[in-house]
């Protein structure tokens, strides 16, 4: 075996002269005199010049004059420090402070029982004020005390309001601060607020058990470091004018936000500074809950929004129908009204912000007290309303009646195709009185919310905001200028329609793929050109109605919904087959079973029996009836216009001597009520599939048995489908039908 020891590098010897060598050789190269010499001669030079300064105090007048001398330069730099104190206390506390407010329990005033409209949202309030309460109990458990909460929502949705009533409930003090009121012109400055701020926070924490500090408009000072946000201003604004620190005060809040658990107070400090603190256990950090509000939720860095700092988030929405009723009811139980429609309110409301319920129910108290009026009617929240909407009304004094004429065909092309077109809103107001930038306008409201839109709802707006360039050039021969803002937002529903979300036959999105509206130009100049083409006819159908109209608003100048529907259901309407379509259309909803009755078959509501369609083949006439109560299985026909139907049952002739209502006169059901709402025959369209009636439904009477000519089915034959036949070819003497989308209701002969 080899020997290792051998290969090893050999220790040089050395003997006593030489160590005594090297370690004066090291005692000469570490020599203080020789190392720090120039320590030594600034302290003689400081020595000699003191000496200089006290000697003449000293010959004059010996110890007491050198004393005194001292005694004034300690007031020199007294007076000295204490300037140079309070321009520091200026510049970084008077001026560059951040504005926050520290409210003590309960002294919001607020509590839950004020928080309305989002019931899901103070659900969720609760769980965190359960948390805030029983804190202690929930550490026994192991868990932790959520330390950030973040509110996103509109602007005016109450996530402030929201905070104040989650601090009223905890019984804990609440801070208020606005996030950008801590950016400073100094360097550091913010970086001290936000420390100072949370060093309050924990002392009342430790004081009442916990603490809110609630930070308004957080992505003033917490946007993305990797981004425009956080570099952008990398000097003045965001943390200092004198350069660098863009990230400063977000870097201080997320160390803030989630600290180590060190025990900070000025005791400890003392104690330990004497050397006396003999603790054993770990600290505990003071339960301070941060609450952050924000619009802007895309742009915060994702180092706040991770796990340990903002742990909760909470998206607070506009309230919905049964929302704004309850914020509604809550702010006029504060106020003196009187017949006041609820109902009406909050249809008239949709998409309103809590803020902008209260804003209106406010100025209308003003309304009524400047009319001397110690209670507010409804008249008072529709000037309320309209004051908030469309601004002040500011009417032209000198224009000219041509002008006026012309604003108000305009308008009431707009008017007559949203009552025609779209029974599922309520036009509010129609005016040719100047309201901020806008001459004239028609203001139509939903009945109802619509959270999900169809194609056809789009195309129907779209031949609305058309409607008015349509009329214009009908009944003035010419357009104007006015139409801008009308072809704007024609021409972005468009380009949804074609581009955004696939409902022209195009499975490709423009904003993944990069494209602008440009590439789609020709598309949406093609669909433009249809829904013009079509508002046209029905607007050109209706000519009287809109000229009645159009003078009633040249002559008024403004009229509010329901005197418009009064001048509309003074005529006749005639729709084209788009306009039925589009109009009496339940887009994306599928129709229901209707109610049964006694007599074991499906009524109509009300019970409007509507006439069946017939179909079938040549040699039988197949009519599909009402579905038995017991049926396994109920079809429905969407049923069609086509100029070879038969003619529709008559209606019932009136007493008087006027002319005869339209079939299709009833709007919606309740606005138009000339006639009795009836469904026309249908061509080509697939026939019913009979079901069998079970034992236990009373007897139905059967239809008519049709001629012994005719051949009958076999009993034990099982009833077939059967299929529908193309329409029969026009005779060749009658005239071919235009190639534009045809008036079912054409005007009268002679027009």
């Amino acid at each position: 075996m080899e020997n290792v020891r051998s290969k090893r590098r050999p220790v040089p010897q050395q003997d006593d002269v030489d160590l005594a060598i090297e370690k004066m050789r090291h005692q000469i190269k570490y020599n203080p005199l020789r190392r720090y010499w120039w320590r030594y001669l600034l302290i003689f030079i400081i020595t000699f010049g003191v000496l200089s300064f006290f000697a003449p105090s000293w010959n004059a007048g010996g110890p007491g004059a050198v004393t005194t001398q001292i005694i004034g330069i300690a007031i020199q730099l007294a007076v000295s420090l204490m300037t140079a104190i309070f321009f520091i206390y200026v510049q970084f506390f008077a001026i560059a402070r951040p504005r926050a407010y520290w409210l003590k329990p309960y002294e919001t005033g607020v509590s839950f029982n004020d928080y309305r409209g989002n019931p899901q949202v103070l659900e969720m309030a609760r769980e965190v004020v359960m948390l805030l309460k029983g804190s202690k109990d929930f550490k026994n458990m192991g868990g932790e005390v959520i330390r950030g909460l973040l509110l996103e929502g509109d602007p005016g949705v109450g996530k402030s309001y929201l905070a104040q009533c989650i601090a009223t409930e905890a019984g804990v003090p609440f801070g208020y601060c606005s996030a950008p009121s801590l950016q400073s012109p100094f360097l550091a400055g913010g970086m001290l607020s936000i420390r100072n701020l949370y060093k309050k926070a924990r002392k009342l924490a430790n004081e009442y058990g916990a603490c809110i500090l609630f930070m308004d408009e957080i992505d003033a000072i917490a946007q993305n470091r990797q981004g425009a946000g956080g570099q952008g201003f990398g000097g003045i604004g965001a943390a200092g004018m004198f350069g660098g620190g863009g990230s400063l005060l977000i870097n201080e809040l997320l160390v803030q936000m989630d600290p180590p658990n060190v025990d900070d107070r000025l005791t400890t400090k003392i104690v330990r500074w004497v050397g006396l603190d003999l603790r054993r256990k770990k600290a505990e950090r003071p339960a301070v809950l941060t609450i952050g509000a924000t619009n802007l939720i895309q742009q915060l860095d994702p180092a706040l929004l991770r796990p340990g700092r903002f742990d909760r988030k909470i998206t607070v929405d506009k309230p919905d129908s049964d929302g704004r009723r309850e914020i509604i009811e809550y702010y006029l139980d504060k106020v003196n009204h009187e017949n006041i429609p609820i109902d009406r309110m909050v249809a008239e409301t949709i998409g309103y912000s809590p803020v902008e319920i209260k804003y209106v129910i406010n100025e209308a108290v003003i309304r009524a007290h400047f009319n001397g009026r110690d209670v507010i009617t409804y008249r008072d929240l529709i000037e309320a309303r309209d004051l908030h909407e469309v601004g002040l009304r500011q009417p032209i004094r000198n224009m000219s009646r041509e002008d006026k004429r012309r604003i108000a065909y305009h308008e009431t092309g707009h008017a007559v195709a949203q009552a025609l077109l779209v029974p599922w809103e309520n036009i509010v107001k129609l005016t040719i009185i100047r309201h901020t930038d806008a001459l004239g306008f028609m203001q139509p409201k939903p009945k109802e919310e619509k959270h999900v839109i169809f194609r056809e709802e789009l195309e129907v707006k779209i031949q609305v905001s058309l409607a008015s360039r349509a009329a214009e050039e009908l009944f003035l021969d010419s357009g104007s200028t006015g139409f801008s803002g009308d072809l704007d937002h024609a021409t972005s529903l468009a380009l949804l329609i074609c581009a955004h979300t696939g409902l022209n036959d195009h499975l490709s999105s423009a904003t993944v793929l990069g494209l602008t509206g440009a590439a789609y130009q020709i598309e949406v100049e093609q669909l433009l050109k249809d829904q013009m083409k079509k508002v046209k006819q029905l607007l050109q159908a209706n000519s009287d109605m809109v000229h009645a109209l159009a003078a009633e608003l040249l002559e008024r100048e403004e009229l509010l919904g329901d005197e418009v529907m009064e001048v509309v259901n003074q005529f006749p309407v005639k729709l084209t087959s788009d306009a039925k379509t589009k109009r009496n259309s339940q887009f994306g909803f599928f129709r229901e079973p209707l109610h049964p009755v006694n007599t074991g078959v499906w009524a109509e509501p009300e019970a409007q029996q509507v006439p069946l369609a017939a179909t079938g083949t040549d040699d039988a006439v197949a009519h599909v009836g009402p579905t038995p109560v017991n049926a396994t299985e109920t079809t429905f026909r969407v049923v069609k216009d086509t100029p070879e139907m038969p003619a529709a049952p008559a209606a019932p002739k009136p007493a008087s001597d006027k002319p005869a209502a339209d079939p299709l006169g009833s709007f919606n059901g309740t606005v138009w009520s000339n006639g009795p709402f009836w469904t026309p025959p249908a061509q080509n369209t697939a026939p019913g599939v009979a079901t069998p009636v079970t034992p236990s439904v009373p007897e139905v009477k059967q239809p008519v048995e049709p001629p012994q000519s005719r051949q009958q089915p076999k009993e034990d034959v099982k009833p077939a489908v059967v299929e529908p036949q193309p329409p029969a070819a026009p005779p060749a003497d009658k005239k071919a039908q235009p190639e534009d989308d045809d008036l079912d209701d054409l005007l009268p002969k002679g027009w």
